[in-house]
């Protein structure tokens, strides 16, 4: 069923095997030999099942899964794609400590085809993933990976990166996931109405796309946040919510206007709410909504702002920030 996948056995290695030298490597506890082959891409760590009978089933109780097609290396089919990943998440063994999933679809035949919302509900639920890495890279002329639906449930994931994903529905509802402390999304379409946890601790968004709808913005709930980075948002600003153990936050708007729904608020969005930091903000006296990026910045005590359209004046629309160290502003 791994037909057409190269192993990279050097020769002399070959040779020595044959010659009847010692087997160190098989030589090593079980539980090495598992974690090493996690080292390895996950077909060639399924190739060495052919080494010999002792390595038949190595690979099915490996501690990292990593799957990746790159954009320098051999074309494959969805279909392919599809049947590995079904027959990997069929035979593995225990708990996963990481799965790094990346695909460039530049060298599949059929993008629509492949089933990678499956990878990531099987990664989280059957396997018992701790680091969950999806970074499904698309062309510019193809819609990026849609991951929506209902919320992920698992006792064991801590980490989580997703790259080029579409995400929608209830899928940053991460309140099942009681162990989730980091979040990372790089260039992602965030058309999800709340990014929610009560356990995350770390959050970077960097270069996302925040799709509004209606009158409707994404608002991020984290009260035991202590991390947080905001980097060349696109799209309407998120609402923050109290973070009141906040240590160290840095923003980073775009300066580029023509890409950011907040320059400037003019008299607030549809929701009465106002970003804070512009001027059109500063010029509204009706904020019934509160700031949406600097009221949950409040509790910060290291704070870095680059907001270039941002004009500060005193208005009863600012928190006070009463736990406040260090302050870095742009020019």
């Amino acid at each position: 069923m791994f037909d057409g996948m190269p192993i990279r056995i050097q020769e002399e290695e070959t040779a020595s095997m044959e010659a009847g030298c010692e087997d160190r490597i098989s030589a090593l506890p079980d539980e090495i030999i598992h974690h090493l082959l996690g080292f390895l891409p996950a077909p060639e760590a399924v190739r060495t099942s052919l080494l010999a009978r002792g390595w038949r089933h190595h690979w099915k109780s490996m501690r990292s899964l990593r799957f990746t097609v790159f954009d320098d290396g051999p074309a494959v089919s969805a279909e392919w794609m599809n049947r590995f990943m079904g027959h990997l998440f069929h035979d593995l063994r225990g708990a996963l400590d990481v799965c790094d999933i990346y695909v460039y679809v530049g060298r599949c035949d059929d993008v629509t085809a492949l089933e990678s919302y499956r990878w990531v509900r099987q990664a989280v639920s059957k396997l018992r993933v701790r680091v969950l890495m999806v970074d499904i890279e698309f062309l510019a002329e193809q819609p990026s990976f849609e991951l929506a639906g209902k919320p992920l449930v698992s006792a064991h994931l801590a980490r989580l990166e997703l790259c080029y994903l579409t995400l929608n529905g209830r899928i940053l509802d991460f309140s099942r996931c009681p162990a989730l402390e980091d979040l990372v999304m790089f260039t992602c379409d965030i058309g999800a109405k709340r990014i929610s946890s009560q356990s995350l601790k770390r959050l970077r968004i960097r270069y996302c796309n925040f799709c509004k709808s209606s009158s409707s913005r994404t608002r991020i709930s984290a009260p035991n946040l202590i991390w947080l980075k905001l980097e060349h948002l696109v799209g309407a600003s998120p609402v923050l919510e109290s973070m009141p153990l906040l240590e160290k936050a840095i923003v980073r708007l775009d300066c580029n206007h023509y890409y950011n729904d907040d320059y400037p608020c003019e008299e607030g969005d549809d929701s009465g709410e106002c970003c804070g930091l512009c001027e059109g903000c500063v010029g509204n006296d009706d904020h019934s909504g509160g700031c949406m990026l600097l009221q949950g910045l409040s509790s910060a005590a290291h704070l870095e702002l680059k907001v270039p359209f941002a004009k500060f004046t005193d208005t009863a629309c600012y928190p006070a920030f009463t736990k406040l160290k260090t302050l870095s502003l742009d020019e």
